[in-house]
């Protein structure tokens, strides 16, 4: 991963200060640190991509309007706020093949528990269908997690 532009200090320093400022405890409802993981992956992509390049600006403008209002910021304005965060995480999924960090976990695990019970279902015993579906899924999960860390793919 290339070195942090000035752009991504300066939102890091304007993000631990926002920290600061709010307190530990009400910080955490504003996912500052998923904030910066997004805008650390846009920071990288946006020499070569037009639109991790509109983001940069968006993101000063989404941190600006929480900091002013923080800590008693409406609803509205909140759900706005993670909305957004949403949105960009959308743009570095699909555009840039990025996914979190345990995604491929959680999917295969789903996977191997269904494929557990067919297998369960089929030699008429899910007592041992479904551990062995759900092994299958643990280490096929945690494999390609592995290799989408190794490949810098992981938010």
């Amino acid at each position: 991963m290339p070195e942090p532009t000035e752009w991504y200090s300066n939102l890091e320093k304007a993000v631990a200060s926002a920290k600061e400022r709010i307190g530990p405890a009400d910080s955490r409802d504003y996912h500052f640190d998923r904030f910066l993981k997004l805008a650390r992956r846009v920071d990288e992509f946006a020499p070569t991509c037009s639109r991790c390049k509109t983001l940069q600006p968006e993101m000063d403008k989404m941190l600006a309007d929480m900091s002013v209002n923080a800590p008693q910021i409406p609803i509205n304005q909140k759900r706005a706020y993670l909305g957004r965060m949403e949105t960009i995480y959308s743009h570095l999924k699909k555009t840039h093949g990025l996914i979190s960090e345990g995604q491929n976990m959680g999917l295969w695990l789903a996977i191997g528990t269904a494929m557990g019970v067919a297998l369960g279902a089929a030699i008429q015993n899910p007592l041992i269908g479904i551990p062995i579906g759900l092994a299958v899924g643990f280490v096929t999960g945690n494999v390609m997690d592995a290799r989408a860390k190794k490949e810098g793919k992981i938010i």
